[in-house]
């Protein structure tokens, strides 16, 4: 029994591997976010009821895209609650996400959360977050976080110290961090070596968009999240995915900040 389950997360791990190679093949579509030149490629808006904060590209001599500038989110605009800006005109079932993210180290148990985000559903408010938190104890969580959870994440895999290829940084800086949503299977990496026990397998959320998270642990205080290199490499036809895509524009268009009027936010902390 244990054999056919140690076989069955091997052969699904290298599932992962094949298909996110099949995703940055030229047969997939791929998205790139580098804020050169202060410019944005792709259309961000914040999730319902979170922070209206939105991606914003940012000066920053020492963005590791080497021009200088870089992406950041804040969690302002609620004082202190998460921010989760997506790409809320892609959505998709199979994606991957990867993006340098900047890792301040050193504090408390309470900090800032820095991280990446797939299956961003507004219309059913949640979304599967990895995120970094190099306080004490330093920590990478692989989260589900949902309406139906009280927007509270549900732990699906947490990285001790010990756990984190190379170990916990000692001083702040820039690192590499991905994330893949294959079916119900979910894969993390970070520096480009994969996460130990990835695949984490949920099958909660079918489809979603890309996002970049903020928060912070402990309290509402400010935080921000700093990303540079952002790539989205999709999976899936157009065809498929051209509902759900229409479903998540008409959500994000009315909680859009822009328009003229927005419903009021529904209450939550999205950590």
């Amino acid at each position: 029994m244990q054999r056919s389950i140690c076989l069955r997360g091997i052969a699904l791990a290298i599932l992962l591997l094949v298909v996110a190679a099949g995703m940055a093949s030229g047969g997939q579509r791929v998205y790139e976010e580098r804020f050169t030149d202060g410019r944005l490629s792709l259309d961000w808006a914040p999730f319902p009821g979170f922070s209206p904060d939105r991606l914003e590209a940012v000066p920053d001599p020492q963005a590791p895209g080497g021009d200088s500038w870089a992406g950041r989110v804040v969690n302002a605009g609620l004082g202190g609650f998460a921010a989760l800006p997506s790409a809320h005109r892609l959505g998709f079932r199979d994606v991957s996400v990867e993006a340098w993210i900047y890792a301040p180290v050193g504090g408390s148990d309470r900090g800032p959360l820095q991280g990446l985000a797939v299956r961003v559903d507004p219309e059913h408010g949640r979304f599967y977050r990895l995120a970094v938190q190099f306080t004490a104890p330093p920590r990478i969580t692989l989260a589900y976080v949902g309406r139906d959870t009280a927007n509270f994440p549900v732990y699906l895999r947490t990285w001790s110290e010990a756990e984190i290829p190379g170990g916990a940084p000692r001083q702040s800086g820039w690192h590499r961090l991905g994330l893949t949503a294959v079916g119900d299977a979910l894969s993390a990496s970070w520096n480009g070596q994969a996460l130990p026990g990835s695949p984490i397998f949920d099958a909660r959320i079918p489809r979603g968009s890309v996002g970049v998270y903020t928060n912070f642990v402990g309290g509402q205080q400010l935080a921000e999240t700093r990303v540079d290199g952002l790539i989205i490499r999709a999976g899936g036809s157009d065809d498929e995915s051209e509902k759900e895509v229409r479903q998540l524009l008409a959500w994000r268009d009315a909680w859009d900040p822009r328009a003229p009027a927005r419903p009021s936010p529904m209450p939550g902390v999205g950590h």
